[in-house]
């Protein structure tokens, strides 16, 4: 059985991510592991101005993997292009 399909992954990939380092974070910033044991802070939590931070943080990581993949589709069409040149270059 599949949980999640790939054509599900691939066309949610933006959106999973998101939700996914935003779900990290938030729990990350949900407790505190000490000697005594964990603290949890559930009101600080749950304030507006932590859960800004939590989705602005999100959004940075996502507007980074949009640039990593435009530089990375931009790197592959130039490489591809000049391959082509090159290999018309010589067909003559």
């Amino acid at each position: 059985m599949n949980l999640f399909p790939t054509k599900f992954i691939i066309r949610h990939q933006a959106k999973l991510l998101f939700l996914v380092v935003w779900g990290h974070v938030t729990i990350l910033d949900l407790c505190y592991v000490t000697y005594a044991g964990p603290i949890f802070f559930w009101q600080e939590n749950l304030q507006p101005f932590t859960l800004f931070i939590h989705l602005t943080v999100a959004s940075l990581t996502l507007a980074f993997y949009y640039l990593l993949i435009n530089v990375a589709t931009r790197f592959r069409i130039n490489k591809t292009a000049k391959s082509l040149n090159s290999t018309k270059d010589t067909s003559h």
